[in-house]
């Protein structure tokens, strides 16, 4: 039991460690009562596609359970920025027309959520599918949507490494094998972070 507690041990330790934590917060992100954010598809670099809606999707999930916010139906957001002729992973608010806040501000948001994910990896062994090692690589960003400031940025990077394996299964039975995380593991823990870290930094009114 004792040999078994230290190998989980480990693999907390080495299993889930962070290469990038950046948060960067304005002393102007204050909000009266619940904030309303549209969040848009997140732009993918060097990923497949379908992540981008995956991430939106989960982060939409993730700040309706904190009841701090209530997200702009996603669909709504998309149509509003293709009849504006804007490309559903806007980076910055500087190209927003007035126009185009007004139509958002009329669908009720007061925030707009962005951001890139940059790397989704994740490699197993081949014979039983055993998860060797991931990592994930987002960045998000909160916008005023009246003064156009980004009010909260963040960028995480974390890996999850598995203890005693490799790529070949091992044929010692002296030795406890521990996966490391999924990918789609270390995704869900990056944006509950985040999102618990806009929620610490939630200033009222």
């Amino acid at each position: 039991m004792r040999l078994w507690t230290l190998f989980i041990f480990i693999s907390l330790l080495f299993g889930c460690g962070d290469n990038i934590n950046k948060v960067r917060i304005s002393q102007n992100f204050k909000v009266e009562g619940t904030a309303t954010i549209a969040i848009l598809t997140f732009k993918t670099v060097g990923t497949p596609h379908h992540l981008g809606d995956k991430v939106s999707e989960k982060f939409a999930i993730e700040l309706v359970r904190t009841n701090k916010f209530r997200v702009i139906d996603r669909e709504n957001a998309r149509n509003l920025f293709q009849e504006a002729g804007f490309q559903s992973n806007l980076e910055t608010m500087g190209a927003l027309d007035e126009k185009t806040k007004v139509s958002l501000k009329q669908l009720g948001a007061q925030y707009l959520m962005t951001g890139s994910i940059f790397n989704f990896d994740e490699r197993k062994r081949y014979e039983d599918n055993f998860v060797l090692y991931s990592r994930v690589h987002v960045t998000a960003k909160l916008i005023n949507i009246e003064t156009g400031e980004v009010v909260w940025s963040s960028e995480r990077m974390k890996d999850s490494k598995a203890v005693n394996a490799d790529e070949k299964k091992s044929k010692s039975l002296l030795k406890v094998e521990l996966p490391a995380k999924s990918a789609e593991k270390v995704l869900d823990d990056i944006i509950t972070e985040m999102v618990d870290n806009i929620v610490k930094h939630l200033h009222k009114k």
